[in-house]
């Protein structure tokens, strides 16, 4: 049965969780729920929002992942970048910590820290992303997760797990530079991915609700009603009442952008939509002619097997998330869960993981175990069969029963060559071999040819005795057969004086 996962998403207005079903190599999405943030009348969560939507969230469920996965939301992290020699990657931990603790308006006793560690081209230098959380903040979300019983084995760091998403997108996976931006309710999230792994965050305050307050002003309506407007309405239409909130976050990326150039000597080559204010009409237009770069929409960037549209946007996060389950290794991502925070159920998960390593090892040795034993036994029988067929054989032609395979041996060696019962050659290639080596130009005539074994008798009749001499001349040629010729009588025959004579072969051949 195939393990289910969840990713959850805590949005500022919604929670949002993707159920995938872990396959071989993919995490294919089963089900998506969304629950909203109950708000007050200036859009922000009322206390004990976050923590009932995850219970209600949890509630809706058709199944219960085996896994969960989550993240921090990105306002409450904070990112540095630092550079450290190669050598010091051991003692990554505490020299990070020395470097940006003067740095940050946190104390760092009262925080959980993780990093990526990348290397720097040409140097011998590490680049490390580092993510710090304040602990109390990573204890709360905890307990929220936890009540609603979707305790994560994982705690990512905002956008950073958007990177989780190069498995279903080349783009993402290729070398290029390429930015992911998250504009959310309030928080824009911005992430930059090489190689399928994040190189760059940054988060700035701006999101869908300052382009909502912009257009509630300009129209004189609620809050409510220019959300369904700003949803509903082309930008192009729209685009000289949203100037001031286009100049509020498009200076911010093109910033980040301008930054990770200028540290890494590498350009950002494509902007990539993501949440669901990436969906405002025109804006991806608007973005790439004010960055001088293409955008798009992350969906449209992702396999196609993976069923990925853009009324499924909003979860790509939550969908990001789910792919954690068969994720790239500890160290090419930030988990937050550390410390004092570590997955309960990891102990449980590695001793299950220890135990089913065993069970499958012993299967395999008392499976060996067996098949090595029934192997011994099949040869075992067939070694008796073969010794006994060798007793037979060697009672038949060496006339004593040895079931010994080295003496047999030596026995063979050492005996007299056993003269084969085939001959060498047989009536019809005497015949042969006889018309062969009588020259063409003698005129031959034969009375009898009598063949026995050992034993050739021929009486001819040749026209001179020269003629006569010259066949027995090429039969003692024929070596091969012929041991011995005798000359018999030879006489004249009185009709035309040609000579009658007679030979007698003595041969090997029958």
């Amino acid at each position: 049965m195939a393990q289910l996962v969840a990713g959850v998403d805590l949005g500022a207005h919604s929670v949002k969780l993707v159920l995938g079903s872990v396959t071989m190599r993919a995490v294919k999405v089963v089900e998506r729920l969304e629950v909203r943030l109950e708000l007050d009348a200036e859009g922000n969560p009322v206390e004990g929002a976050l923590g009932r939507a995850l219970e209600e969230l949890s509630r809706g469920l058709s199944s219960r992942p085996q896994l969960v996965f989550s993240a921090l939301p990105a306002d409450a992290v904070l990112l540095r970048t630092v550079e450290i020699p190669k050598v010091a990657s051991r003692r990554a931990d505490a020299i990070l910590r020395r470097e940006i603790e003067d740095d940050l308006p946190i104390n760092l006793d009262d925080a959980v820290l993780d990093h990526i560690d990348r290397p720097v081209p040409g140097r011998p230098m590490l680049r490390s992303l580092v993510a710090v959380a304040r602990t109390e903040d990573v204890r709360e979300v905890l307990d929220l997760l936890d009540g609603a019983k979707l305790d994560p084995a994982e705690l990512g760091a905002g956008a950073s797990v958007y990177s989780e998403l190069a498995r279903i997108s080349p783009l993402l996976a290729s070398a290029d530079p390429v930015m992911i931006v998250d504009m959310g309710s309030r928080l824009t999230d911005m992430v930059i991915v090489e190689n399928g792994e994040t190189a760059s965050m940054r988060t700035v305050s701006v999101g869908g609700d300052d382009i909502t307050s912009v257009l509630a002003q300009h129209y004189r309506c609620s809050f409510e009603k220019a959300e369904e407007y700003k949803l509903l309405s082309a930008w192009q239409d729209m685009e000289a009442v949203l100037e001031p909130a286009v100049q509020r976050f498009v200076p911010q990326i093109k910033q980040t952008m301008l930054a990770f150039a200028a540290r890494t000597g590498r350009k950002v080559t494509r902007v990539l939509l993501a949440g669901g204010a990436g969906l405002l009409p025109g804006l991806p237009e608007v973005l790439s002619s004010a960055l001088q770069t293409p955008v798009a929409l992350l969906c449209e960037e992702l396999d196609a097997e993976a069923g990925e549209t853009t009324q499924t946007m909003p979860f790509l996060r939550a969908t990001a998330l789910a792919w954690r389950a068969i994720s790239a290794p500890a160290e090419q991502r930030l988990d937050l869960r550390k410390g004092p925070f570590v997955f309960r159920g990891q102990a449980r998960a590695t001793r299950r993981r220890w135990v089913r390593a065993a069970v499958a090892g012993l299967v395999i040795v008392l499976g060996w175990s067996f098949y090595s034993l029934a192997r011994v036994s099949s040869l075992e029988a067939k070694q008796a069969r073969q010794r006994q067929r060798l007793g037979e054989l060697t009672e038949l032609y060496l006339g004593d029963e040895i079931t010994d395979f080295n003496r047999a041996e030596k026995m063979m060696l050492s005996a007299r060559p056993i003269r084969s019962p085939m001959p060498k050659a047989d009536a019809f290639d005497i015949i042969s071999e006889m018309s062969r080596i009588i020259p063409e130009e003698i005129i031959h005539d034969i009375d009898l040819l009598e063949i026995k074994p050992g034993k050739v008798q021929i009486r001819g009749i040749v026209d001179t005795i020269s003629a006569r001499d010259e066949i027995i001349a090429r039969l003692e040629e024929y070596t091969e057969c012929v041991t011995a010729i005798s000359k018999g009588k030879t006489t004249k025959r009185p009709k035309d004086s040609r000579q009658k004579y007679t030979l007698d072969l003595e041969t090997e051949c029958p």
